[in-house]
């Protein structure tokens, strides 16, 4: 009995000196802030591509098909669902 102790000890050692280790080797909050400088890079005023109102009017048109589409697909979704629902509780009430 004494020997299963004396094992559980030895991983205990050998699981806390890993986590030692691991820890040394962690960046501290500091060094990740000079390694990635500071946000004076981004720009306070982004510039944006001027688009045509032809290319507005197509974007809009686009997204609205899409939409439509992901609605249909939501609705079909519901409807599948709610029928398997009616199944399954028809059969567990029988």
């Amino acid at each position: 009995m004494g020997l299963l102790g004396a094992s559980a000890v030895g991983a205990m050692k050998t699981s806390l000196k890993q986590n030692k280790d691991l820890r040394l080797k962690r960046k501290s909050l500091k060094d990740v802030r000079e390694t990635y400088g500071s946000k004076s890079h981004i720009k306070a005023n982004p510039q944006f591509k001027k688009a045509s109102p032809e290319e507005l009017r197509t974007l809009k048109l686009k997204l609205e098909k899409e939409r439509k589409q992901n609605a249909q697909i939501k609705a079909l979704v519901i409807a599948v669902l709610f029928i398997i629902g009616v199944i399954g509780v028809y059969f567990v009430v029988n």
